[in-house]
């Protein structure tokens, strides 16, 4: 289909012309053809992030993490996605997880702070 937007006919009688408009061919259907590739490479680009969001997140849950950032990424399913069985989906696998785990403190940032008993008065 390019070949035929260039043409065919060459306009060139002499020999070392008529291989320097044959290569100038050549180099414009190359240049058309890496065009077409970028335009659909950028078309492809704009899939909305909330579908790879949930795609993400199907790939944590598949692969077992039960972490933070799965938690979050299911989250955002809930309250971004426009697809109903993906949201359900998410609100199954985010109660299926549970609330999330308490460990260890970071140094340098503090934890909630620390009850004590009341004493004898």
């Amino acid at each position: 289909m390019l070949k035929r937007l260039v043409g065919s006919a060459l306009r060139n009688r002499r020999y070392d012309t008529l291989n320097h408009e044959i290569l100038l061919r050549v180099l414009t259907i190359n240049l058309m053809i890496l065009w077409l590739l970028w335009r659909s490479f950028q078309q492809s680009m704009t899939v909305p992030p909330f579908q790879v969001t949930g795609n993400l997140a199907r790939v944590y849950v598949r692969t077992g993490r039960k972490d933070d950032k799965t938690r979050q990424l299911l989250t955002d399913v809930i309250m971004k996605d426009a697809r109903p069985d993906w949201v359900a989906w998410a609100r199954e696998k985010l109660a299926m997880m549970g609330q999330p785990a308490t460990g260890p403190v970071p140094f340098g940032e503090q934890g909630p702070p620390e009850r004590q008993a009341p004493g004898p008065d």
